[in-house]
């Protein structure tokens, strides 16, 4: 008899803050160095990109590796974005800024789903920003 096949699942989770190239200095001095940062009309540097960046953005990406769960990626951002609260709150009130928390998901096997504990979902309410998700196949 075959074995099961084992679905492997790969997660990621980043702070993005868009749409404010005059806050990346800012940005830099409050919560420290982006994992990736660039201002509209920059160059592209993929090389299969035909024109500049067409938009600003300022992200810090979780280090844990893929193959953790997303929750592990959000406790992480949970921690890095809790000594910023009142900051981040005050650029999204201020709407000087977007602010979401991107998260990605991917599975070997199709029809896989993921779950959240549900203190992993007071990021979005401390920071006030809403859990949107994007499913791509």
């Amino acid at each position: 008899m075959p074995k099961p096949k084992i679905a492997k699942f790969w997660f990621a989770a980043c702070l993005r803050v868009m749409d404010a190239p005059d806050l990346h200095d800012e940005l830099n001095a409050v919560l420290g160095l982006p994992s990736f940062s660039h201002r509209k009309g920059e160059p592209n540097d993929d090389p299969a990109a035909t024109k500049p960046w067409q938009n600003s953005i300022w992200s810090v990406e979780s280090p844990l590796p893929e193959h953790l769960d997303l929750g592990e990626h959000l406790c992480w951002l949970e921690e890095f974005t809790r000594p910023h609260t009142a900051y981040l709150r005050d650029i999204i009130t201020r709407r000087v800024a977007r602010v979401d928390i991107y998260m990605s998901y991917r599975c070997s096997d199709d029809h896989r789903g993921f779950g959240l504990d549900p203190e992993r979902l007071e990021l979005f309410v401390r920071l006030g920003v809403r859990f949107e998700l994007s499913v791509m196949s």
